[in-house]
């Protein structure tokens, strides 16, 4: 267990492992390199202890956000319903936002397990601040206007957006663009954190072949087997000495295409350090809980409750979902 980078194992419970992952995945700030040259402002630092804090984030999508009369977000004769260049691009996955209610020290189920998380202060926050960037500050596209914005890495080819908060996969699209693309840290609400998403390779208890089907899984998870799906930016190794031996490092972050300067320190320096397992790792029953969560968040993506509100109208409804967490005994 140790040789593998944290949070990718799935169990059923402390020790009962049913998965492992091939490919762990987290996210990273994505963003055009000659965009912020061409407005004269800093890029996203690659280094966490460089990490803009949510408000300084807010402040260059901003400056970054403009209409087609080419005034920015701060303007006050800003035209909010006619933008050409967003600031930002985050989709209202959950994958996305858990990174923000992570950092903001929230979660989707108390600690305990006993509890529905999202109605609470830390969780709250951070939803509140993912609808404000689209509601109330423009700089970002609410889930109906995004609707004509295309995949990261067209939009960001095209200047459709300035930044993009998506998975590290993302890396594999934009190395078949033809743009200066670059990748910083994400934005820090109290603590850097990334969700560590990821598919898992499993085998059944039943199989007649228990020996060969260990065999093939370890087969699947070396990522030799895998090099093109690394090397592409699809995936990332499993191994975590593929991220602390310099050698085997370099196979798959230097002098390629889907490997910018700032990858290692944004997104490999994170994942090992900062990482935060997925909750469909952990959460029992998590998708029967967001399949009530989901459509109360859809009311504040567009603007019409606020995330308390939203979260609150849920709650009864979410705690009768809630059966505990994985990672406790």
């Amino acid at each position: 267990m140790d040789s593998l980078v944290p949070n990718i194992i799935y169990s059923l419970e402390p020790g009962n492992v049913i998965g492992i992952a091939p490919g762990p995945e987290s996210f990273g700030l994505f963003y055009n390199e000659d965009i912020f040259k061409e407005a004269g402002i800093a890029p996203p630092p690659s280094k966490l202890s460089e990490a803009w804090t949510w408000d300084e984030f807010i402040e260059v999508a901003k400056q970054l956000t403009v209409d087609t009369k080419g005034r920015t977000a701060n303007d006050p004769d800003f035209d909010p319903k006619n933008i050409k260049q967003y600031g930002v691009s985050a989709s209202t996955w959950w994958g996305v936002y858990s990174n923000f209610i992570y950092s903001n020290g929230g979660d989707f189920v108390s600690e305990d397990g006993k509890r529905f998380a999202l109605n609470e202060p830390a969780a709250v926050d951070a939803i509140q601040k993912i609808s404000d960037m689209m509601n109330v500050h423009h700089v970002s596209p609410s889930p109906v206007q995004a609707k004509n914005i295309p995949a990261t890495n067209v939009a960001l080819q095209t200047k459709k957006v300035a930044m993009a908060i998506d998975g590290q996969w993302a890396s594999a699209g934009l190395a078949q663009s033809n743009f200066n693309f670059n990748v910083g840290v994400m934005p820090v609400l109290e603590e850097p954190v990334t969700t560590v998403v990821c598919g898992m390779f499993s085998m059944f208890k039943s199989t007649k072949y228990p020996e060969e089907s260990w065999e093939l899984m370890k087969a699947l998870i070396d990522p030799e087997a895998s090099i093109e799906m690394i090397t592409s930016g699809t995936w990332m190794p499993s191994y975590k000495d593929w991220y602390t031996d310099p050698n085997m490092l370099a196979k798959w972050t230097e002098n390629l295409d889907a490997r910018p300067s700032g990858y290692k320190d944004a997104i490999v320096e994170v994942i090992l350090t900062k990482g935060h397992q997925t909750p469909t790792g952990y959460v029992k029953n998590f998708n029967k809980i967001m399949d009530i969560v989901n459509p109360a968040l859809d009311k504040v993506w567009l603007g019409q409750q606020t995330a308390q509100e939203a979260m609150d109208a849920i709650a009864a409804k979410a705690q009768e979902q809630v059966q505990g967490r994985r990672d406790i005994k």
